[in-house]
């Protein structure tokens, strides 16, 4: 179950790239038709000779493998997994990736730009997911829960959760942002983001600072902690060669398009990583209090 669902995020991962690609390029209603292009499945005829019809159909393509990829997760789950939590896991993942898909088909056949902000604001929440599912699949999550953490689980939980939360409103005003051109979004888009940067440069040095023995958690503050400076810098960037939106650009230039499609793949990277030390710190709270309980019931 773990390989498929690691499967399911490498390329869920991809189709981010490749949708934020769409975005940028503007291709989102090369194919007025959903969810076949042009009537066809696989291969509409003349889609590799345009660049918008490429990239519209290969965001198609590559989400139909996601779907693929999450079905084969729940069935080898409720084929080789003995928890059902992780099962239950499994099956949200699917629908989450489901639900994009019907968004997707929505956001061409009413040609819909608010359903088009929520359909990237979806996909970044449930590639963050999947990668907390895959997590939880892997054979290491159970041996955590069975074990000692280390001092100020509970802060880091706390505040790990925090975050996640203010990186959900920043990709909402990043969506509004690259959607509407709105010059007041990307200002409070602006502000909220060095907010956030501050947030998560502060978990990861308190993590990396505090925790010794929990390889998987250090590892995980570590991403969040590069992926950040990283995003904020491809934010500098996109700015510099959009002027604060994709919407404002009528044909992208090869910067205008890989700036802020690598900011959108990098923001999907830090909120998944925020939700990956937020799993983790919670597991040690999980952990902290057996242990607890168990030297309560060995003391009477």
């Amino acid at each position: 179950m773990f390989g498929f669902a690691m499967a399911t995020v490498v390329l869920a991962s991809f189709l981010i790239f490749v949708g934020g690609s769409v975005t940028s390029l503007d291709a989102g209603m090369a194919y007025p038709d959903a969810p076949l292009s042009n009537g066809a499945l696989i291969n509409p005829p003349g889609w590799l000779t345009e660049v918008k019809t490429f990239w519209e159909h290969k965001h198609r393509l590559v989400g139909w493998g996601v779907g693929l990829c999450a079905v084969a997760t729940v069935v080898a789950g409720f084929a080789t997994e003995r928890r059902s939590w992780v099962r239950y896991a499994s099956i949200l993942s699917l629908l989450l990736i489901v639900s994009q898909g019907i968004l997707g088909i929505l956001r061409v056949r009413h040609d819909s730009v608010v359903l088009a902000m929520g359909h990237g604001v979806l996909g970044q929440v449930t590639f963050a997911w999947l990668v907390c599912a895959a997590m939880f699949s892997s054979p290491a999550w159970g041996r955590r829960l069975s074990a000692s953490r280390s001092e100020e689980a509970g802060w880091r939980a706390r505040w790990s959760g925090w975050l996640v939360g203010v990186l959900v409103v920043q990709l909402l005003l990043g969506a509004g942002v690259r959607h509407f051109g709105s010059f007041g979004l990307l200002i409070v888009h602006i502000w909220w983001g060095t907010m956030a940067a501050v947030i998560a440069l502060r978990v990861t040095m308190r993590v990396l600072g505090e925790v010794v023995g929990d390889r998987g958690l250090r590892r995980a503050a570590a991403v969040l902690g590069m992926a950040t400076v990283v995003q904020v810098l491809l934010g500098v960037g996109a700015f510099a060669v959009t002027g604060g939106s994709s919407a404002l650009i009528e044909s992208a230039t090869l910067s205008q398009w890989i700036l802020p499609t690598l900011h959108v793949l990098t923001g999907a990277v830090v909120l998944a990583s925020a939700g990956a030390v937020c799993s983790l710190c919670q597991a040690g709270v999980v952990a902290e209090s057996r242990v607890a309980a168990s030297e309560a019931v060995t003391a009477a």
